[in-house]
């Protein structure tokens, strides 16, 4: 067994290890240096931005009430009050909060009940350590799945640059979503399939698209379980290997089941996560029609006016983006990338085309093919430029958030 295997099987700290086992070709040899390294600066990219967003959030009754907008609510709601046993009434909708999955809320209360802060700081707190994690740990994925040349810190700079990272810094579970899914890309890259389904656990836990990570397991671990056809196996190896197939696939759903299990202990419906979507009027439709619903009404010129839900060709435009990516992770052979991106866009569609510029955007997939673009510009000029627009639209993207424009809905 690998070194890799040996990190993993002892426990869940070992998810963290794979990110650090020996593998010289990616110039990892001594990995304390560069660890704290990265750690430093990640912490202090991310502190400078949580500043800059909390003094721009004064204009507008300070960082709780600036900053908290959207679905920051429900997830501080959950962390206050815990689930909802019966619907929250509104004017002609039945509300709950049974479609925001646990993971994020947990570790919020947790970190509340230990520091005694409020909801509000100890979700901002989660999401940052979680987006901290992800930025460390995806540079050296990107050095095992896209070479040793590919350089840190302009990919730490773009994680800092780019426009809608306001998600990851926000009580949202979008930095928790990024980290489960780095520890299941790691998983997989190191060949773990226990750290696999581990990670696809947490993913399955942190919101419905997570559990997207099963079929890609079920069809890896199937394509394993061939070798037991092998003539020369014996009957311990081929139980061996079949456990070894059969384990990963038990605990990749225990996220979701869980969360399931609970859900009708309370309520009563197993399936009030997804029932509950007919409140925000989603209910399921034929993908492929809503994409071309939504691109038909060019509806573009309403894009700058906050009063009004974002254009519906403005949100199903960020399909195409993610369809664009998804076949470029594919000629580049990232087959489990290409699927948890392009997957979970067709899942969007089905309910409706309003968070799929979320979903693409606050993707961590995404953000690897967006590296991927910026690894290919060697002119530091041209990265410069693109840096200082890409903070300008930041800016701008700050400024609709705070007047709770539903472009960033």
């Amino acid at each position: 067994m690998s070194s890799r295997h040996d990190a993993l099987a002892a426990g869940p700290l070992g998810l963290a290890e794979i990110a650090w086992s020996a593998d010289r070709r990616a110039g990892w040899s001594a990995p304390a240096r560069p660890i704290l390294w990265l750690c430093a600066i990640v912490a202090g990219l991310i502190l400078a931005k949580l500043a800059v967003y909390v003094a721009a959030a004064q204009s507008y009754g300070g960082a709780e009430l600036g900053l908290c907008r959207w679905d920051c609510e429900w997830y501080l709601h959950t962390m206050t009050n815990g689930y909802d046993p019966v619907p929250r009434m509104r004017p002609y909708h039945n509300f709950a909060n049974w479609a925001f999955f646990p993971l994020f809320p947990v570790l919020g209360q947790i970190f509340q009940a230990v520091s005694g802060a409020t909801a509000f700081w100890s979700g901002t707190i989660v999401s940052l350590l979680c987006f901290g994690a992800f930025a460390v740990l995806s540079c050296h994925y990107r050095r095992l799945t896209r070479g040793p040349g590919v350089q840190n810190l302009p990919w730490l700079v773009l994680l800092t640059v780019y426009p809608f990272s306001l998600y990851f810094l926000m009580p949202y579970s979008e930095s928790t979503y990024l980290l489960t899914t780095v520890l299941l890309l790691l998983a997989v890259q190191a060949r773990h399939a226990v750290g696999a389904g581990l990670s696809a656990a947490l993913l399955s836990a942190t919101r419905p698209t997570g559990v997207l990570a099963i079929p890609y397991l079920v069809v890896d671990r199937a394509l394993h379980a061939r070798r037991t056809l092998r003539r020369d196996m014996t009957w311990g190896e081929r139980l061996k290997l079949l456990a070894d197939c059969g384990l990963p696939l038990a605990l990749a759903p225990l996220g979701i089941a869980s969360y399931m299990a609970y859900l009708y202990w309370l309520t009563g419906d197993a399936l009030a996560f997804s029932h509950v979507q007919v409140a925000w009027d989603r209910v399921f439709i034929n993908p492929m029609k809503t994409f071309y619903w939504a691109i038909a009404k060019n509806d573009w010129h309403l894009m700058l006016n906050p009063d009004i839900p974002a254009p519906r060709s403005y949100s199903a435009s960020f399909a195409v983006v993610a369809g664009m990516a998804s076949l470029w992770l594919l000629s580049r052979r990232h087959v489990l990338e290409a699927w948890l991106l392009g997957s979970v866009v067709v899942l969007a569609l089905m309910t409706s085309e309003t968070s799929v510029p979320r979903y693409v955007t606050a993707n961590p997939i995404f953000l690897l093919v967006l590296g991927d673009v910026m690894d290919r510009i060697r002119k530091r000029a041209v990265l410069i430029g693109l840096a200082l627009v890409a903070l300008a639209l930041q800016a701008f993207l700050l400024n609709t958030w705070f007047i709770e424009s539903s472009l960033l809905m």
